[in-house]
């Protein structure tokens, strides 16, 4: 059943989310950090479309926060979305000062 199998990963990404927390509760890292280690949860499931979402979420929450448009960047890239993900990089690396080379 398909449905089945969607409602089974969607489990074990709220698990596996939720353990994360837990993990990571008695020294939060920078939200940053944490942006991007939950934003690979969906992604290590194949759910690019989430993770972007996800990512853009945070990046409504932490617009100046480089390492969330490189990882932007990065989705878009491995989704053949190119205008996209260079602009994502661009914008890292602005802020970033230029220090993150061109892909």
């Amino acid at each position: 059943m398909v449905g089945a199998g969607r409602s089974d990963r969607g489990q074990t990404i709220r698990r596996e989310l939720q353990d994360l927390e837990e993990a990571l509760a008695a020294a939060p890292p920078p939200p940053s950090t944490l942006s991007a280690l939950r934003a690979g949860v969906p992604a290590g499931h194949g759910l690019l479309h989430d993770t972007r979402l996800g990512l853009a979420e945070e990046l409504v929450r932490h617009p100046d926060e480089p390492t969330l448009h490189f990882l932007l960047g990065d989705l878009y890239a491995r989704q053949g979305l190119s205008e996209e993900a260079e602009e994502s990089f661009a914008e890292a690396r602005l802020l970033m000062g230029g220090a993150v080379p061109a892909r």
